[in-house]
């Protein structure tokens, strides 16, 4: 994907999410303490969502630092995009328009919906 005024620059991210990657989105997202009989105890961390999505779904990019030198992709730089940027606003756009389920949970209703 690209935008318009940069058309040097751009991500690449997966046609969909796979088992690994929701399973590695939620993860991140989630944490769930069985409690040792008193109770499960479920830890929602919501912030950390945009960026374990971005991470579960980029697989590349050619980006450009502020000096136009190429930023080399690794997995670990995901987290420092600029969320405001309109490259990375557009894919996370994308992600979420390829995985509609992730909107709205995954499991199907009990009414068959």
């Amino acid at each position: 994907m690209t935008v318009e005024e940069r058309p040097g620059e751009w991500i690449e991210i997966k046609a969909k999410l796979d088992v690994g990657g929701r399973g590695q989105l939620f993860d991140e997202i989630m944490k769930v303490d069985a409690g040792g009989g008193q109770g499960a105890e479920i830890e929602l961390r919501a912030g950390r969502y945009q960026g374990a999505l971005l991470a579960a779904a980029v697989t590349g990019w050619r980006l450009l630092d502020e000096e136009g030198r190429e930023v080399p992709f690794k997995r670990e730089l995901i987290g420092e995009l600029d969320p405001d940027d309109a490259l990375v606003d557009k894919v996370y756009g994308e992600i979420v328009a390829r995985n509609p389920t992730l909107t709205r949970g995954s499991a199907p209703s009990g009414n068959g919906r």
